[in-house]
């Protein structure tokens, strides 16, 4: 049976040690040859506005383990500009709200296995390869985590301050810093108060 997995099912069972995990182990997997996976893939239409594209993204991977995953982003995309900061904006049906679908499928016998929302995964997986690279290539005495950002990237700011809080604990309070002439970060505070609630 097809299992449907929305992003409140997948934040009350995923935790960011999960996540790092199954990242580190299918980038050795990877390295072994035991994994494969293909980069993101844009395909863009035109609308009937000129300033906007349609595009559909997808990017895919599988391994011996067991399973293979196609995650698939539906979105309408165009450019912005913030005091002559070009920056590429993206919704799904109407601003702030987004479509992103991951089929996880068994390589034994080809069964669909789940379709999940990626919103919440998503951020955790940006959030858990930041931590990786804390947990790599970090000075064992680092207290400040630098952090740089696009428009949509708070909620993922949030994220990666939660791993690297795992890793390097006594970083301190989360702030934001960005240049004066810089467009806001659409989802900056939300991102910013999950990190301090964490913590």
């Amino acid at each position: 049976m097809t299992l449907i997995i929305n992003n409140h099912d997948v934040e009350q069972v995923l935790t960011m040690e999960a996540t790092i995990a199954a990242l580190e182990k299918s980038y050795k997997d990877l390295a072994t040859g035991e994994a494969v996976c293909r980069p993101r893939i844009d395909i863009r239409i035109p609308t009937s506005d000129p300033k906007k594209n349609y595009q559909w993204g997808t990017m895919e991977g599988g391994s011996t383990a067991g399973y293979f995953a196609i995650r698939m982003k539906s979105d309408i995309i165009w450019e912005d500009n913030y005091n002559g900061v070009v920056t590429q904006e993206k919704y799904c049906m109407q601003p702030g709200t987004f479509c992103g679908i991951i089929l996880l499928t068994s390589i034994a016998n080809g069964e669909p296995l789940a379709l999940i929302n990626d919103g919440v995964l998503q951020h955790m997986r940006v959030g858990a390869d930041g931590g990786i690279g804390v947990k790599y290539m970090a000075n064992p005495d680092a207290e400040v985590v630098g952090m740089l950002a696009h428009a949509h990237d708070g909620l993922q700011c949030g994220a990666h301050h939660q791993k690297a809080s795992g890793v390097q604990p006594d970083q301190g309070e989360p702030r934001e810093v960005r240049r004066g002439d810089a467009p806001p970060l659409q989802h900056r505070g939300q991102g910013l108060r999950q990190a301090r609630g964490r913590l």
